[in-house]
């Protein structure tokens, strides 16, 4: 499918609407997805603009709202103050050899393998770049570091539920809205479930340990909680593996608002920005290799352009070294 004017491809490279289509799918296959859930989407028509950044006083005021007999209402303003994005473009590829194609008896297996591999590593970058964001103190409202007793390990002096019942606090005391979201690490959450003090204040026993829905319902007192699975290798290249938690030992306690849009009250949003040679949010793109003195390989490119944004930063409190 070329494209005309100066985004026209090559004679060799055609966007591939099956394995675009494939590529949502694969995407959406991924494990954690963090960055979507913490940042929902709004698509917006141009590469760069301006969007609105919520002051904590925005959420806060009392309006003197009586109307006299023949008059007009007040009129108000949602206050806010702006700022500006600019899109940026994430695309990695892949390549099969064209004789593995041709003997293939499922070449269409290879392509899409090539697709959720990079599908897959765009998604685990955008999740990387939005855990960076929101797990740096100076991005959210407040925040605390658990020191030498306060860890989730420790049964006798822990005080999880004081430390979500501060976040709670905090968010409600800045803005007026009750936390309805929280983002944690599977190993703190793990912790956190077992931990005795916790199990005693919520069942009155120390006996046995919470079930997932019962440390959200009952100790973050969240609609959603989002648990962090995944893990990287934070090696450099050449040196032995070394794994860790791409989360991190933190607690994310935040308002997500419920309609998106340029000015949704929200912690966060990613905006979406459609370039005109991805045809899609999520495009494919694939190129033939074959000429004289070249790799005999078919390119299969994925890529997509977008940014994500703190909003309201008030709306969210961080709890971090947790372990």
């Amino acid at each position: 499918m070329p494209l005309p004017g100066p985004y026209a491809h090559g004679p060799n490279v055609r966007y591939d609407v099956p394995l675009s289509n494939f590529a949502v799918e694969a995407w959406n296959d991924q494990l954690d997805g963090i960055a979507e859930q913490i940042f929902p989407a709004v698509s917006v028509d141009r590469q760069s603009g301006r969007y609105y950044v919520i002051p904590a006083d925005a959420f806060m005021g009392v309006v003197d709202a009586r109307r006299a007999p023949k008059a007009e209402p007040k009129r108000v303003e949602f206050q806010v103050s702006s700022d500006t994005f600019y899109m940026e473009e994430y695309a990695l590829a892949a390549e099969n050899d064209l004789r593995d194609l041709a003997v293939s008896e499922n070449a269409i297996g290879l392509r899409r393998n090539s697709v959720r591999l990079v599908t897959g590593l765009l998604r685990r970058s955008e999740d990387y770049r939005a855990i960076q964001m929101v797990t740096s103190g100076s991005n959210v409202g407040s925040y605390t570091v658990c020191g030498s007793g306060a860890k989730w390990y420790d049964t006798v002096s822990s005080d999880i539920i004081g430390q979500v019942s501060s976040a709670r606090s905090f968010i409600r005391g800045r803005t007026g809205f009750i936390p309805n979201m929280a983002v944690i690490d599977y190993d703190a959450l793990e912790l956190g479930r077992r931990n005795s003090r916790v199990i005693a204040l919520v069942k009155g026993t120390d006996n046995g340990e919470l079930t997932e829905d019962e440390f959200r319902e009952r100790v973050l007192k969240v609609d959603n909680m989002v648990v962090a699975k995944s893990i990287m290798n934070t090696a450099k290249e050449g040196q032995s593996a070394s794994f860790s938690s791409m989360w991190g030992d933190n607690l994310l306690m935040m308002y997500k608002g419920a309609n998106t849009g340029l000015q949704s009250v929200t912690f966060g949003l990613r905006f979406q920005w459609q370039p005109p040679y991805y045809p899609a949010n999520l495009g494919v793109l694939t190129k033939v290799e074959n000429g004289a003195g070249e790799r005999k390989v078919e390119v299969v490119e994925c890529g997509h352009s977008e940014t994500e944004k703190i909003v309201a930063k008030d709306l969210a409190y961080l709890v971090s070294d947790l372990l």
